[in-house]
């Protein structure tokens, strides 16, 4: 009741805190944060489109802040990313990452987008006013790197931040909640539970380590008891044996010592720490195999395994879209990239006559978060059996038809190509002359072919001489075509090959 839900800069103190010193919520903050990204590449129909967007990926190592930005996300329950643009060199040159309680955010219930703004910083206003080299050597590089935002805070004013530079992922219970909620906060009350059963256990080791000593003196079957100076003495021995290790004390026989160290009185707390481990785990959809990689029923780990690698999908699916149209769109506006396009397809679809932006497409190491093997093998036998569009295969494995198709054309006629590979082995294999070359191991380029035989056409034949046409009788003259019949086809000629011991002519270098 007294957790300062309200106060949202007394809340994120108190949220980080645990992420520091409670190891639980430091591993699964930084699984929930790490395990679902990887190194990406961007593809787009232009090579050069793709080329770029790579590099400038490489050059603000975008997938170091999205990760960073991922742990604000699942700890605080919401993240600010803000692009700095720069003018001439028409890209971002960083990216801030705002602390959540230094954003102010305002909206109704019927405007399409919120404001944002950026309170004055009370480490920033200090460095203003300061007059180490140190601190002004950073105001100098603040104001050049953005001028308006120190001259808002010189005054103490808010500084309004650009939506279309601006991201903020926020994991909300609904559109009119202006501010995510973090995960976190579902589990305090059990945090606080286990500090203070930490805090039990501490009294329980104190006691150990400074046991109660109780000095009897006196006798009481005698009954005899010390007077009040023998009481003072004794007292005074054990002063003086506090900081001498090898203290030695001479007295009557009549002294007795307990220790009271609780021992019989200890509370089992073990199993309150593991109710308060469960919590966390349900709270934070996370189990001990998870975390550990413990055993446990294959059905019921596996199904909360999928679970979780749902979540993760869904969640960098949400910063893929979010890094496409506050990152590389205004990268793509700003510098003209457009998908090209031919004049069959213009005049095809009189939609696509306006010009379309060269967004890319996320490709990630690691595609698939969970296996699914068994999966892909049934879909791939059904695509065997055309039963299924390629498409679906290319959905299951992350892929881009687009892209395939376009590499498919670039392989063509090339030693990548099936169909190439497959007409060069029938070359080898019927002209016994190439399989030859093959076996003495001759180079594709280097093949000697036969001559085809060649083919005349009975147009191109030479015209008979009178002499000639005396001998031929009527019924071996060539036939020609009636008027009253139907187009006769052209006859051809094939011209037998020469003799090879007559003539050497009839091959010739070819390449292919």
């Amino acid at each position: 009741m007294m957790f300062p839900k309200d106060n949202i800069r007394e809340l994120n103190r108190r949220l980080r805190h645990y992420y520091q010193y409670n190891p639980y919520i430091r591993n699964i903050i930084e699984l929930h944060a790490s395990f679902p990204l990887s190194d990406f590449e961007m593809k787009c129909e232009e090579k050069e489109n793709g080329s770029y967007y790579n590099d400038f990926k490489d050059r603000l190592n975008l997938l170091e802040h999205f990760i960073q930005m991922g742990r604000d996300f699942w700890l605080l329950g919401e993240a600010f990313s803000y692009g700095n643009w720069n003018i001439a060199d028409l890209e971002f040159e960083s990216f801030n990452q705002f602390p959540p309680e230094e954003v102010e955010i305002y909206k109704t219930y019927i405007t399409k987008e919120a404001i944002y703004y950026v309170r004055p910083n009370e480490d920033v206003m200090k460095m203003l006013q300061s007059n180490k080299p140190a601190d002004k050597a950073l105001v100098e590089a603040m104001e050049k790197l953005n001028p308006d935002f120190i001259t808002q805070m010189r005054k103490k004013k808010p500084y309004p931040l650009a939506n279309e530079r601006l991201i903020h992922l926020a994991q909300r219970p609904n559109k009119y909640t202006l501010r995510g909620i973090s995960p976190v906060l579902s589990v305090v009350k059990d945090l606080i539970y286990e500090d203070k059963l930490r805090m039990l256990l501490y009294t329980f080791v104190d006691r150990h380590t400074f046991p109660i000593k109780i000095f009897k003196l006196g006798d009481k079957i005698k009954g005899w008891i010390p007077n009040k100076s023998k009481i003072l003495e004794f007292q005074r021995l054990l002063l003086q044996a506090v900081n001498d290790p090898d203290f030695n004390i001479i007295t009557n026989p009549f002294v007795e010592v307990d220790y009271v160290v609780g021992k019989d009185k200890i509370m089992d707390l073990l199993p309150h720490f593991e109710f308060v481990k469960k919590r966390i785990q349900a709270g934070l959809f996370v189990n001990d195999a998870v975390l550990h990689g413990e055993l446990g029923p294959y059905a019921s780990q596996a199904i909360s395994v999928r679970i979780l690698m749902g979540k993760y999908i869904t969640y960098r699916n949400l910063l893929e879209n979010a890094a496409i149209q506050k990152i590389f769109k205004p990268l793509a506006i700003a510098r003209k990239m457009y998908k090209k396009r031919s004049k069959a397809e213009l005049a095809h679809n009189v939609r696509t006559r306006k010009p379309e932006l060269d967004l890319p497409r996320f490709f990630w190491q690691k595609l698939n978060l969970l296996s699914n093997t068994t999966l892909q093998e049934y879909v791939m036998r059904l695509r065997d059996k055309e039963e299924v569009p390629f498409k679906y295969v290319a959905e299951l494995f992350d892929w881009d038809p687009e892209v395939i198709k376009k590499e498919f054309k670039e392989e063509q006629s090339t030693e990548l190509d099936p169909l190439w590979r497959k007409l060069r082995e029938e070359r080898a294999t019927k002209d016994e002359k190439v399989g030859n070359q093959v076996l003495d191991g001759l180079k594709v380029e280097k093949w000697t072919i036969k001559e085809k035989p060649k083919i005349v056409m009975e147009e191109e034949r030479a015209p008979i001489s009178p002499e000639i046409r005396e001998r031929i009788s009527p019924l071996e003259e060539p036939k020609t075509s009636m008027p009253e019949a139907p187009a006769v086809e052209k006859k051809v000629e094939e011209i037998p090959e020469t003799p090879k011991e007559t003539s050497p002519i009839g091959e010739e270098e070819l390449t292919i």
